[in-house]
């Protein structure tokens, strides 16, 4: 099974819906990707298609964009003509900031909207709540559309038991009797 002919597959899905992906032959990894990738035991030996969506600098895709761009992954998964065994893993954080004086401040509050509005399904009420509150949670919080883009490749129902999950093991800030009700 060649995943470069999977990744072909995605840039000619993309293209052909007026999406303008790049594509590297090169691409080099960061900590964002690899250190997931780590802790979750990936083998290192399996082949990957990373996908890298802009969430550092302006301009940034739209929250809409990023669903659009995760419903078109699905797709191409589906098209593809070859059988396919897929995860996609969607990297980064809630609120927080890099680099900035507030950095260490976490939005519990956002956090924890965030993640019911995952929960919910509802995409356009995702979208909405992202769009408004993210300009005020830290520039770390733009990683979300990395989130954003796997819960719609996973129909936006399955992403919200993932994130469910993680926050309810690794949060430093949820008692215990509040993860068992997560």
């Amino acid at each position: 099974m060649s995943y470069a002919a999977f990744g072909r597959h995605l840039l000619e899905t993309a293209l052909a819906q007026d999406f303008e992906p790049a594509l590297s032959h090169r691409l080099k990894l960061d900590h964002g990707t690899c250190i997931p990738l780590w802790r979750i035991g990936v083998d290192i030996g399996l082949p990957l298609v990373p996908l890298i969506v802009n969430d550092l600098e302006e301009p940034m895709p739209s929250i809409r964009r990023c669903l659009a761009w995760g419903r078109l992954l699905r797709q191409a998964i589906e098209s593809y003509p070859e059988p396919l065994r897929v995860a996609v893993l969607g990297t980064g954080g809630l609120s927080h900031s890099i680099g900035e004086p507030t950095m260490g401040w976490i939005d519990e509050e956002f956090d924890h909207a965030c993640i019911e509005r995952f929960k919910d399904g509802e995409d356009g009420r995702l979208a909405q709540f992202l769009t408004d509150a993210l300009p005020r949670t830290g520039n770390g919080a733009h990683e979300i559309r990395d989130w954003v883009v796997a819960h719609a490749a996973a129909g936006s129902s399955m992403c919200a038991r993932a994130v469910v999950s993680v926050c309810a093991t690794q949060s430093d800030t949820t008692t215990r009797s509040q993860r068992r009700t997560n």
